[in-house]
């Protein structure tokens, strides 16, 4: 094998590596393309679980606030009316 044949193999070898690799970093785009949009997705959804989560808060504190009042109503133990 001379020189001219030996270079040639090399080239050849490198550009299956390179061919190797840029189908890599394909994957790896659509791997992460994939990752960006899952993550947008979950950031949307818990942006409406802390929206619901304020609602609720909300709903719990005014139900404790009723309870207190119902439960100061029962000390004067008004008679119940049926």
């Amino acid at each position: 094998m001379n020189n001219e044949e030996k270079i040639l193999a090399i080239l050849t070898s490198m550009q299956s590596q390179m061919h190797s690799m840029e189908a890599r970093q394909d994957s790896t785009e659509k791997i992460l393309t994939s990752m960006q949009a899952e993550i947008k997705g979950i950031r949307e959804e818990l942006g409406d679980l802390t929206e619901a989560h304020e609602e609720t808060r909300t709903a719990v504190n005014s139900l404790l606030a009723w309870s207190e009042k119902v439960s100061s109503i029962e000390q004067l133990r008004i008679p119940k009316i049926m």
